[in-house]
């Protein structure tokens, strides 16, 4: 046993140099995972200096989700190799938490977006308008198995979307599929979200550039038809024919709006202008 204490750290000193609670220190002393350098007569915990170059590393691996117990191996057992693979193993999992955070990150921040566009204030009524191309990610939808079948099947899809942190924003699209449309059939055939990055490695759906009817649904989703049927009046009236697929997205639903009929919901109903009568 050192004649002097002097190049040790009493347990208190040790706790404070570390930011930590002599606490923490006596429950790592009993599972062996950091035992002070050795006790005195009287039971006094003493540290050395470079013991806080252990809890340093103990500290971060228990950040990163590393068991205390797997922790303890590791320092039982130490050596180089055994160092250089245990940190570029946390290296890899930190990479991951950090993809995953982002995609949070992008989500959260595309809610909110969302939500303050529709309190800036939006339009009323229909009007034709020429759009860009966009990109959509995700699942076919069973229009027969009704809402049990699109839960589920959106479901799947934000599951998927997260593991693999695929870029796409928050709000949820659905398609109606031109043939279903026209026999006045408007379960949504497919369901998911608009990428933020078009290259992503995923199945993928395009909303095709060009005209389109536009208009802001007011209400329920049960009360969609009747949007539809005034867009349908406007096209004809316009001289406009329906040319393709009809896409919605959630503006306002119930994350914002506990009462379904504040709903607001943007449809697009692609279209081409009338060939004119031959004379």
């Amino acid at each position: 046993m050192p004649e002097s204490h002097e190049p040790y750290l009493t347990t208190g000193e040790f706790a404070e140099i570390c930011g930590v609670s002599k606490h923490t220190l006596f429950h790592y002393d009993e599972i062996g995972l950091l035992q002070p350098e050795f006790v005195n007569d009287k039971g006094y915990r003493f540290y050395s200096v470079h013991q806080t170059y252990a809890f340093d590393i103990i500290n971060v691996l228990k950040q990163t989700g590393t068991p205390l117990k797997e922790i303890g191996t590791f320092l039982q057992n130490r050596n180089k190799d055994a160092l250089i693979g245990l940190v570029r193993q946390k290296l890899g999992d930190l990479e991951k938490e950090r993809r995953k955070i982002e995609w949070m990150q992008h989500f959260l921040v595309d809610t909110l977006t969302m939500a303050q566009q529709a309190s800036d204030g939006l339009e009323h009524g229909i009007r034709i308008e020429e759009c860009g191309e966009e990109t959509l990610v995700g699942v076919e939808i069973r229009p027969e198995g009704g809402d049990k079948e699109f839960i589920r099947k959106l479901g799947q899809h934000r599951k998927v979307c997260e593991e693999r942190q695929i870029d796409c924003q928050s709000a949820i699209w659905s398609i109606i599929g031109q043939e279903r449309f026209a026999a006045g059939q408007y379960y949504p055939d497919y369901t998911g979200n608009k990428l933020a990055n078009p290259n992503a490695d995923a199945d993928v759906r395009i909303k095709p550039a060009g005209l389109y009817a536009a208009a802001n649904h007011w209400g329920s989703y049960e009360t969609m038809p009747d949007t539809y049927a005034r867009m349908n009046a406007f096209i004809e009236e316009q001289g406009y024919a329906v040319n393709g697929d009809t896409y919605s997205v959630d503006l306002l639903s119930y994350l914002a709006e506990p009462d379904p009929s504040d709903y607001v919901i943007r449809v697009w109903i692609e279209v081409t202008p009338k060939k004119p009568k031959p004379a």
